[in-house]
């Protein structure tokens, strides 16, 4: 079984692994970050706020603090409506598995890449 078909296997089992994939082949590509975009909208609305916010974190939106409200806004962008209550819990696991940190800038809380 060739790459190429061992790829298209993984694709239809797993959506997670698809948006992976893409991204991957899509950095490879260009230097440029991939954009959430270019997911299928259907794909995008199969996604759970953690799995978004992972995906977030792929594309380096996390590479400067961003607090609450830019969150909620980028992910507006994206034609996912979540409440910024619906982001508090998602953002403390990613805290706790130190995929971001929490930093304290001008009385609000900012998060940001770890790695």
């Amino acid at each position: 079984m060739t790459n190429e078909e061992e790829i298209i296997k993984l694709l239809k089992e797993h959506s997670k692994t698809l948006a992976r994939i893409e991204n991957l082949l899509t950095s490879k590509k260009s230097k440029t970050p991939p954009l959430l975009k270019k997911a299928s909208i259907t794909q995008q609305k199969k996604m759970t706020v953690p799995a978004f916010l992972v995906l977030l974190k792929e594309d380096k939106f996390f590479d400067q603090p961003r607090t609450l409200k830019d969150i909620s806004k980028k992910l507006k962008e994206e034609s996912r409506n979540v409440p910024v209550t619906s982001l508090t819990l998602p953002l403390q696991r990613l805290v706790r598995s130190r995929q971001l940190a929490r930093v304290l800038q001008d009385g609000k809380w900012s998060y940001v890449r770890r790695d």
